[in-house]
């Protein structure tokens, strides 16, 4: 075992294609002190907002 650190940041909106400005920022997750075991981990990375959509989307959630 062994002790690290993990930051994980999800997918951020995108702006809008016909009104607004820029999409805003993912959600961030850390953590400062977490006991890590030997082995595979399964690591999801959001995706952003899709372009296109006339008031634009969320990004999705990225999983640790």
């Amino acid at each position: 075992m062994a002790t690290g650190r993990i930051l994980v940041v999800a997918g951020g909106g995108s702006g809008g294609r016909d009104s607004g400005g820029g999409g805003g920022g993912g959600g961030v997750t850390y953590n400062a002190s977490v006991t890590l075991t030997a082995g595979a981990k399964t690591i999801t990375v959001g995706g952003g907002g899709a372009h296109g959509n006339p008031t634009g989307s969320n990004g999705t959630a990225s999983l640790y």
